[in-house]
């Protein structure tokens, strides 16, 4: 059978479905059809219950946190009463006690704090801070120590206490006494 055969038989079954007869009946169909899918859309559904697989937690043993890395930054006066460390801060007048992790090593000579950081990580940097300059620790709060931190702090060292971290600079616009 050629196209030009095909061609007018598909002609004329388009043309008869098109008649008004026909195409009253295709819309009604797609109406309903329509209707049908908004009525499932906004039926409510049934909720179905959840099958939870319960444990014995009190088992279950949490991994051990190695290091807790601190990302606050305080900004203030370094400072240096009754042989504590200490930080006032400019934002709220807290003062803090400097609590240094085993990262870190810090020599108090004269007037000035000689700090490295980086030895356990094997990327030592030095800093050399003054008192009375405006420095940048970051770190974090906190009102209890560990063993671990309490070492770093001298003996009858009030808190709060920061928690020192990474980077520790100091004001451009202090100058060196």
């Amino acid at each position: 059978m050629s196209a030009c055969r095909i061609y007018p038989k598909v002609l004329r079954r388009i043309s008869r479905t098109l008649q008004p007869g026909y195409l009253t009946r295709y819309i009604g169909i797609g109406v309903v059809l329509v209707m049908l899918l908004v009525v499932a859309a906004c039926a409510r559904s049934t909720p179905s219950p959840i099958n939870v697989a319960t444990r014995d937690y009190a088992t279950v043993t949490s991994p051990q946190v190695v290091a807790t890395a601190y990302t606050a930054i305080l900004i203030g006066e370094l400072m240096e009463v009754n042989g504590c460390l200490q930080v006032k801060s400019s934002l709220n007048d807290a003062t803090y006690t400097l609590a240094w992790p085993p990262d870190t090593e810090v020599i108090i000579a004269d007037k000035n704090v000689k700090v490295t950081t980086g030895i356990v990580r094997r990327h030592p940097e030095t800093v050399i801070l003054y008192f009375g300059d405006i420095v940048h620790i970051s770190g974090g709060e906190t009102e209890a120590l560990s063993e671990q931190l309490h070492a770093s702090v001298s003996e009858g060292c009030p808190g709060p206490y920061w928690v020192v971290g990474f980077e520790i600079s100091r004001d451009q616009a202090t100058t060196e006494p």
